[in-house]
Parts: C-alpha cells; sequence; structure tokens
C-alpha cells in the first residue's frame, strides 16, 4: 500500500519522471526486510475470511 501512495505522490506532484526508490537499488534490500513481509503474524492481525 506505501507503495502505491509513493507512486501516486510521484505521478502527481514530482514532476522530473523519475522515480525514487527506497532502498534505492535492489542490493539494498535486507534479509530482514524480506523476512518482515514473510513472518507469521500475531494474534488479532490475521483476516477471518470465513
Amino acid at each position: 500500500l506505501a507503495c502505491f501512495w509513493f507512486c501516486l505522490f510521484a505521478a502527481i506532484l514530482d514532476k522530473d519522471g523519475k522515480p525514487h526508490w527506497h532502498p534505492a537499488t535492489l542490493q539494498d534490500v535486507t534479509a530482514e526486510r524480506v523476512n518482515h513481509y514473510f513472518s507469521a503474524l500475531t494474534e488479532g492481525q490475521e483476516l477471518d475470511l470465513k
């Protein structure tokens, strides 16, 4: 979701047409950051899709 807002901001307000990624390169993405997105959610964070 954060990427959506960042891209929207870049498209509307940042007129140089060059995205500013954070982190700037794929090599700058740490294993800790990747693991954060694939870690188990705590009680109450998961959606009940029944």
